[in-house]
Formats: structure tokens, sequence, C-alpha cells
């Protein structure tokens, strides 16, 4: 089945790369015009270009190149502005004319260089004419062909240097990749990428498949942490990842996490056991398999090349899905291990004890197996660890043999049946064989826990699956998730307090509204609100389905921070605020004219949407009032999805709207200081913080950091200190010269479905 790579269509009544290429025909015509003149004249007669141009000459007696420029940029701009922007449709017009000189052989390097002259010079939010004014356009772009000349015209060899390709280098990296892959069908037509994708995407992973069968899924399991350099004090394996201000290569990162999910699916304890060595027949396999998986991640279109595209955007959910799915494909999800047995006690410590009837397992039992077994791995320094129950049970020696059965029964997971389901980039796991609900793999009677960070939430998974069907058995039923987010807010309280930083919260008594905060933080001259949500990012969003990511977004970040600005905007209006919290403490706080700073808390992590720069910037958006319409057609789970995004995004614009209203400077903000982080974030972020004013600079270091990366860790490692090491250089290097050389099949996913108004 044939279907689109590209965007959108384009319609054949716009201004498409027809009209672009008439216009870079004439090009050379014009330069060599403009040389010719430039020669005719002494280069200080800069009177006579006036006349030429025919450019309004104000002072008689100043004469300026950059004037002229100037003049020809307002007459371009001018010829087509209006009420809309178009941005997004004029680069898919560049992705398009790098599709056609992939597939083509055909130069486009002059219609790329108009295409720049243009965007360079377009402010940003410049409101244009739609693209169905071909004549408008027409002109402007004849405009931007005569800037290019009059450039020229001033150059010493009347030649311009090569256009810059960064802005274009994904579209470049997908269609190499897919004719890498040898996609059915691949071609270019009426603005479109066409191809037969799906079945080069399911025989590429069919490929990788047999890769990683032949290499043994443990072995490269034990080879990517064998790799890769580990942050002690976080607890983390650093993979190296689009840094947005620091890389322009274009190369395509390598997809860990969709490697290590594959590899979950072959894994062997018998060949750990045996300890098969490392050979060169693997090497030459694991090189191989590099090229696969990073030619199948290529074809995605997720990845940032350009080191700006991760801080401006002209289309959030479009962003969104890009940044989420580049997450799921290319991080490794972790948790600090020695974080997780006091998140699972903090939030599951309600459950009563008909809990442990049903599961066969206390809470208590659950955060001991998790403790006990995490430091056991964390010891052996990523080395896989083989064990069986009688180990288990010297290593937890205060279980019950019931428990500790129930616990090893409900954590692990058959060798021949991990991630079943699961085959394509953006396929998934069946619920009950998948890897990330449970931590251990059983073969024969042994079990094998990988990498103590990669496996830690896992065991959090273990325990919150036994509430939930706990929980279904009880009449009424019992809301597990708000149960999370009513447990969330103590367990802030106290961590803050554990780090000598005093939080207050509670419902406002004494003002009109339903005004309640989670936790207030004061520190000299600023004021922190934070709230929590126990929302978290669904697999539907995860794999970038974009109203269920969007929903999934605004229910937990967005309809936090409304609540924190609206909190805000509440005490600053009358005053003062007397919160009373759910034991009877009670709390005054006092507007002295304070910054203010909010956080957003969510209790699963969101990747990249979590970064200071990334969540700044998705705000703004929603406060200047783009609300998100679909492209496409919806079924009814998906309306109620994206009705239900757009009215967190009202609320927070309207929020937003009302601590201007009494404050009016935080406009020139543009929501600086609005964050989001996980909670396991949160706890490293507290790493050596003392005292409120500690954790409010904290806060701080952490938004200047903010656009170094689209990895919400960089920033924390960065406010608190440290550095991000890049990955070992073999790693680097692994499968760079198989990218391109792989013959086997391919194609990409429709991006951007949905966009603000």
């Amino acid at each position: 089945m044939e279907q689109e790579m590209s965007e959108a269509p384009v319609s054949p009544k716009n201004f498409s790369i027809r009209e672009l290429r008439q216009v870079a025909r004439n090009v050379p015509i014009i330069v060599r015009r403009y040389r010719q003149f430039h020669n005719s004249v002494a280069d200080i007669e800069l009177s006579g270009w006036y006349r030429f141009l025919d450019v309004p000459q104000e002072d008689p007696y100043f004469f300026s190149t950059s004037d002229l420029s100037d003049a020809l940029r307002t007459r371009m701009l001018g010829a087509i502005q209006g009420e809309l922007s178009v941005v997004p449709e004029l680069r898919q017009l560049g992705d398009v004319l790098v599709y056609e000189e992939q597939l083509q052989g055909r130069s486009v390097e002059m219609e790329l260089r108009l295409l720049e002259t243009f965007l360079e010079r377009c402010p940003s939010g410049y409101q244009m004419q739609p693209l169905s004014n071909v004549e408008a356009w027409k002109r402007a772009f004849e405009v931007a062909a005569e800037i290019i000349a009059f450039e020229a015209a001033w150059r010493p060899s009347g030649r311009l240097p090569a256009v810059g390709r960064s802005r274009y280098r994904r579209a470049e990296m997908q269609v190499r990749a897919l004719q890498a892959l040898g996609t059915p069908g691949l071609r270019v037509r009426d603005g479109q990428l066409l191809g037969e994708w799906r079945t080069a995407v399911h025989q590429g992973s069919d490929l990788a498949r047999a890769l990683i069968r032949k290499i043994g899924g443990a072995l490269i399991i034990q080879r990517v942490f064998s790799l890769l350099e580990r942050d002690d004090r976080s607890e983390r394996y650093l993979t190296r990842r689009n840094a947005v201000l620091a890389r322009d290569d274009g190369i395509p990162d390598i997809p860990w996490n969709h490697l290590l999910e594959l590899a979950s699916q072959a894994v062997s304890v018998t060949q750990l056991e045996l300890a098969e060595p490392w050979d060169g027949r693997r090497e030459k396999l694991w090189t191989r398999l590099l090229g696969v998986l990073r030619n199948l991640a290529a074809v995605y279109n997720v990845q940032f090349y350009n080191r700006f595209e991760g801080l401006l955007f002209h289309d959030l959910a479009g962003f969104a899905r890009d940044v989420v799915l580049y997450d799921h494909l290319f991080t490794i999800p972790q948790w600090r291990p020695s974080d997780t047995p006091r998140l699972m006690t903090a939030s599951f410590g309600w459950l009563p004890d008909s809990f442990q009837t049903n599961s066969g397992f206390s809470v208590r039992d659950a955060a001991v197996f998790a403790e006990r077994l995490l430091e056991w791995q964390r010891q052996r320094e990523g080395v896989p660890l083989v064990f069986s129950a009688e180990t288990a049970r010297q290593r937890c020696p205060e279980l019950s043999d019931a428990a500790l059965a129930a616990l090893l029964d409900a954590a692990s997971l058959p060798a021949n049946r991990v991630n079943q389901g699961l085959h394509d980039p953006d396929s998934r796991p069946n619920s009950e064989h998948s890897f990330a609900l449970r931590p251990l793999i059983e073969e024969g009677g042994r079990y094998l826990l990988f990498a103590a960070p990669w496996r830690a939430q896992a065991f959090f998974e273990v325990l919150e699956s036994a509430a939930r069907r706990w929980g279904e058995t009880q009449q009424p039923r019992v809301n597990i998730r708000q149960k999370l987010g009513d447990a969330t807010e103590p367990f802030l309280r106290e961590q803050l307090a554990a780090h000598g930083v005093r939080a207050v919260g509670g419902k406002a008594q004494d003002i009109p509204g339903d005004v309640e905060c989670d936790a207030v933080v004061e520190a000299a001259n600023l004021r922190v609100f934070i709230e929590a949500k126990s929302k978290v990012l669904t697999w539907a969003g995860r794999t970038g389905q974009d109203v269920y990511l969007l929903k999934d977004f605004a229910n937990s970040g967005v309809y936090a921070a409304a609540q924190a600005v609206r909190n805000a905007a509440a005490l600053i209006r009358h005053g003062h605020m007397r919160l009373v919290d759910a034991d009877g403490h009670e709390a005054e706080l006092v507007d002295q004219g304070d910054d203010v700073i909010t956080l957003s808390l969510s209790l699963g992590e969101f990747g990249g949407l979590q970064t200071t720069a990334a969540f700044q910037e998705a705000l703004v958006v929603m406060a200047e009032g783009g609300e998100f319409v679909a492209h496409r057609t919806l079924d009814d789970e998906e309306r109620r999805a994206l009705v239900e995004a757009n009215q967190r995004s009202a609320q927070y614009r309207r929020a937003f709207e009302g601590l201007v209203k009494v404050d009016p400077t935080v406009v020139e903000e543009r929501h600086g200081r609005r964050m989001f982080l996980s909670l396991a974030q949160f706890l490293v972020l507290l790493d050596g913080v003392s005292g409120a004013q500690q954790f409010a600079n904290r806060l701080l270091e952490l938004s200047a950091w903010a656009p170094i990366s689209l990895d919400p860790y960089v920033p924390i490692l960065m406010a608190d200190g440290r550095r991000q090491p890049d990955l070992i250089s073999t790693v680097l290097q692994a499968g760079d010269g198989q990218m391109f050389a792989l013959k086997g099949p391919l194609e990409t996913l429709g991006r951007r479905r949905l966009r603000p108004k």
C-alpha cells in the first residue's frame, strides 16, 4: 500500500516548487545584470545604486549598503503582508526540494537559496498572505532574487558561498535512509514523498531482529551499558543526544531505547552464564545492526539536527510529537535506584491490609524487595545479575517465603514472552508482556536483572499494577491515580523539609474561590508555587499519537502550571492568604512584591517536554490563544482527548491573563519562570540543597541552563555543577560507515497532524 511521507500535499493552486523554480531560473540573469552595473560605477558611488534599485534616499548626504538591503527586505515582506503564518509550509517546500535532489540527482541550490533568503529575513510571528495568492508570493521571491544579486555584486568574486543546509538536514537524512533500506516505490509527486514505508519499516525491523538473535540479546544489553558513562550521584547512564546549541553535524543518533527493547526479546540466561565472548564476528554484526537501527529511526524524522530547532518552533503539536517520539526511540528511561523504594512507600503507603491479602505481599515487602535487588545489581557496575529464588531469599531475609514467591512472580516475565507484540519502532508490546512493567526476566528457574537505573521504575510499576488490580475488586472501585496524587503532596513537603526547606500548603480560608496550594516555598524576594499531578505519559502519547500526547501533557504540566499561576495571582490580588492543610496546620502568606516561580511536578516522566526551554515555549503558544485543531478525521475518543487538551490550554491562558492583571511585569518574562519536572527529577534536583534560598537558587540555575539540551536531566546536572560526558568515542563511531550502505527496506510517518490556529 502506498502512503504519503510528507506533512501535507502542496495544492496546485498554491505557490509551489514550480513557481519557485521559475524564479530561480532568472537569478543568474539578475546576478549578471547587477554585477555589470556594479563594475560600471565606482564602489563609493552608492547614489547610483539607490537609483538603480529605485530606493528613496532620505538623506542626500548619507549612503549605506545596509539601507539598500533593508529597503529590499521591506519590499519583499511587504509583497506578502497579510494575516497568516505560512513558515511551516515554506519549510516543507524546502524539504520537498531536498527529496527531489536526493531521488532525482537534480541540484536545488538556487531554490533553497531563495527560500533561505526569505526565511532568514522574515521576523518571528510575521503575518503573511496565504500561499494561494500566487502572484504576491512570486513577487516576494523575485525581490529575494534581487537581494541575492545585490549581495553577490558586492563580493569580490561575484559569487556567494554555498547555502546553509542545516534547516533541511532532517529531510535529507530521512530520504537517504529510505533509499538505503530499499523503500518500494520511493518518489516525489505533487509535493509529497511517496513510498511503501510500512513494508520497508517492517522488513528493516525483521533484519534488525535477525542480527540481534545472532549476537544474543543479553550480550547486546550488557554491551550497551558497558559503553555508557554513569554519573554516580544521579546514578544515571548518560547517552549522548542532540544538545540543541552545540550540534550541527547531521549524524543520525543511535536509537538506544529501541535497541534495548528489541534485544530484550532475545535474552538467554544460559548464554550469559556460559560467558560467551564478544568476538570479531559479533563486532561486525553489531556494527551492521547499529546501521540498520539508525536508518529505521531516521525514517521517523524526529531527530533535530539544526542547533536551534529545539528552541524555535511554529507547531506545538508537531514539536511535542517529535520530542516525545525521539525520547521513545533514542533515550533510555531511567530512575535513580536509591530513590525507588521511598517513592514506592510514599505513593502506596495508604493501601490497607486487604491489599496484602489480594496480592500476596505488602507495600513494605515490595519496597524491600526493590531496594535489595537494585542495590545488589548496582554494585555490579551494569553487569547483568543472574540469581535464583534461594539467593533472593538470602538477600531479602525480612520477607516471608510466600511474599518473596509472590513478588518474584509479579516482577518477572518468561524469557520467551518479553515484549511480545513489539516489532516496528512505533509498535507496542502486549501490556501483559511489556518489559517496561516488570523488571526481571525468568528462564528455567533463574532470574535476570539488568542495569539498575534502567529497571528501577519497573519495580514501581509492579506495585502500581498490583494496587490497580486490588482497586478493581473494591466496592466502590478505588481510583488509584487519584490516590497517587493525594499521596504526592505530603511526600513533596517531607522531602523539602528533609533539605531544610519549609513548604506550606492547603486550602485558602480567607479569599473567595476554590484556591488550594500543594506547596509554597518562600525565599528572599522569591516565592515558589509547586503543584503536583499524578497523570503520566500513556503508551499512546509516548509513541507519538498526537491527540493523546497533547491530552497527557495538558493534564499534567499545563494543568499544574495553570493552578500554580492562578494561586500566585490570588495571593497578589488579595495581598494575603491563610492556608490550612489536611492535618489542620495553618500558614499565613503575605504578598511583599516577591518574584514568582511556578513548578509543575508529575509522577511520570515526559522526557524533552520537561526541559524548561520546551515547556516555556509551549506555554507561550497556549497563552497567546492558540487552539489545537485536527487536520485529519478523528474518532470519538480522539475528539474527546482533543477537547480536553484545549480545555487545559484555555485554563492556563485564563490563569496567566489573571496574573498579568495584577502583575504586568510577568509579560516581560515570557513565562520564563515556569518549570516542569517529574518527581524523580525533583529528587535529583534536591541533591545538596540546604534551605529555602539554596532551593530557589537551584531553580533559577535550572532555568539558566535550560536551552542547552532536550534531555531534562542535563540542566539539572549543570545546575548542580556537574557536566554530562559524551559517549565513549567507540560508540559514536560505531555504525557510521554503514549508515547508508545497507540494502533492505523502509519509509516515514506523516508528521505534525495538529497545529495551533
